[in-house]
This record gives C-alpha cells, structure tokens and sequence, in this order.
C-alpha cells in the first residue's frame, strides 16, 4: 500500500513538472529597441503590409526580444516574405514615453520587409 502511494506521488510529481502541452511556442523571433537600448514590456502587433490584418503579437523580455505568435496565441506564427507593419504598447510601469503614432496602425513608422521567414525582425526606434 505505501508503495502505490509512493508510485502514485512520483508520477503526480513527475507530470506536474512538465510543460503544458497547450503551451504556445513563438515563430518568428525579433527584438525591440530604442536606439541601442532594448525595450522591455511591450507587446507587439504585426499586420499585413496589403491589407492590415492583424497576423501575428508577441510580448518583449528584459532584453527586448520577442517571439510571435498567432493573434489568439495558439500557436506560432512565421513571417512569409512581404511587407509589414508593425505597432508597439507597452504594459510596464517603467516604459519609455513614446509617440502615440507607434501605437496607431495608420501611423505607425514601424514597417519590415521579410525576405526569408528565419530572419529575425529587427525594430528601432529612433532616440532624440
């Protein structure tokens, strides 16, 4: 009987420490900075060049990369080669105060071009 026990509190113990299997993982990877600064806490949209579709949003970490996934995060999402805008929010306290136009779909400053989608998305945003 404490032997079951015991099998039964290692298996529990075993798969609670896995990863979720509904986890999203992120396609395409980039990062976000101001000048040479990264800018952690921002979320990013990317939309399609053509016809503005929201494709894809992806989070920054303390060092401003990113990874993308699908707008209702169930999965990856790779950048086919293309025109496309980009625009940032930030969620932390402590974020640069930024021009409401990088905000704004139909201002934003921010575009890429994809050539290949393994390159990475590379976002600056000018300093004064």
């Amino acid at each position: 009987m404490i032997r079951l026990l015991g099998i039964v509190i290692l298996v529990w113990l075993a798969t609670g420490c896995q990863r979720n299997s509904t986890e999203s993982v992120g396609g395409a990877s980039g990062v976000l900075q101001m000048g040479d600064v990264p800018l952690a806490d921002f979320q990013v949209k990317v939309f399609r060049g053509g016809d503005g579709t929201l494709i894809g949003t992806g989070a920054t970490n303390w060092e401003g990369r990113f990874q993308l996934v699908t707008p209702e995060g169930r999965g990856p999402c790779w950048l086919e080669s293309g025109e496309y805008l980009c625009v940032i929010e930030s969620f932390g306290t402590e974020a640069p105060k930024l021009s409401p136009s990088y905000g704004d779909k139909t201002k934003s400053p921010l575009k890429i071009k994809q050539t290949d989608p393994t390159q990475q998305i590379e976002l600056r945003i000018p300093t004064k």
